[in-house]
């Protein structure tokens, strides 16, 4: 009688596992997307191929961990104010601000009758800018 509920509560462990693992996954990727939108090179104002290429990195990142997005998971904002700074000479350094959207199944269908199934993750990374604004 306590065998069905408790394999119940371990199937919930390892998806609860699995989620998790999934979301730092993507918390990496999206720091590496924020840490490479910073750069000077990839400056999108000056650059439109930057943003296919900073895109190309959180998804080869992705990739490689087993989690495939799309181009419309990815989101890079290079004017937000999140970590803003203005200096004296009026130069402004704004941030690169990547998230990344993922919908997760969940690896034992029979969870979705508590309503999980598909789990919506996300990963929102910033970095301060290397070039000016």
């Amino acid at each position: 009688m306590v065998l069905p509920l408790l394999a119940i509560v371990l199937v919930g462990a390892f998806d609860v596992g699995l989620l998790t693992m999934d979301h730092q996954i993507l918390q990496n990727a999206a720091r590496e997307g924020a840490r490479y939108a910073a750069l000077p090179g990839n400056d999108m104002a000056q650059d439109p191929g930057a943003l296919g290429r900073i895109r190309q990195r959180v998804r080869d990142y992705l990739a490689a961990e087993g989690i495939q997005v799309t181009d419309g998971d990815v989101t890079v904002d290079q004017g937000s104010p999140a970590c803003e700074v203005s200096y004296a000479d009026g130069t402004t350094v704004g941030c690169s601000r990547v998230r990344i959207v993922y919908s997760k199944e969940l690896y034992f269908p029979g969870l979705n009758l508590l309503g999980l199934d598909p789990v919506d993750l996300e990963g929102d990374a910033v970095f301060r800018n290397l070039f000016g604004n």
